[in-house]
């Protein structure tokens, strides 16, 4: 999961990202696991290295940019074993991971579907930021 958060309203990203963990636990009744790796430790190691992407990412500075955008790229890499499911639920069906093919079949024009089309990063925060526990943090 990656997150972009507005600096101005949101101070630690190291406290979103528990708080974002917390909740996965709740939703996965604690079989979910989440690693943070927002530690000051951790910025100022990647930092040394010159791959500083995670935190406090300024545009003044675009090595950082560019960097955050490398750090996505890791994360969302689909060939990646240990990010896919490696836990089948009993009796439940599921997927290797999810990649979805379009067929080129008409989607129907439904509610759901026309919000899910309306779905952007944009979206996400507000709906983000109405959660209690994010409020918290």
């Amino acid at each position: 999961l990656t997150l972009v958060i507005n600096r101005s309203k949101h101070k630690s990203d190291y406290k979103i990202a528990e708080g974002v963990i917390d909740k996965w636990k709740e939703i996965t009744f604690d079989k979910g696991f989440g690693r943070n790796i927002n530690t000051t430790a951790n910025k100022e190691n990647y930092e040394k290295q010159g791959r500083l992407g995670i935190g406090d990412i300024r545009r003044t500075t675009p090595e950082q940019g560019n960097n955050a955008l490398g750090a996505v790229a890791y994360l969302s890499d689909p060939d990646k074993y240990e990010q896919s499911l490696l836990v089948k639920p009993r009796g439940r069906k599921t997927f290797y991971k999810g990649d979805y093919q379009h067929h080129g079949r008409p989607i129907p024009d439904t509610e759901e579907n026309r919000r899910i089309k309306e779905w952007d990063a944009q979206t996400a925060l507000a709906k983000l930021e109405e959660e209690i526990w994010f409020k918290k943090l």
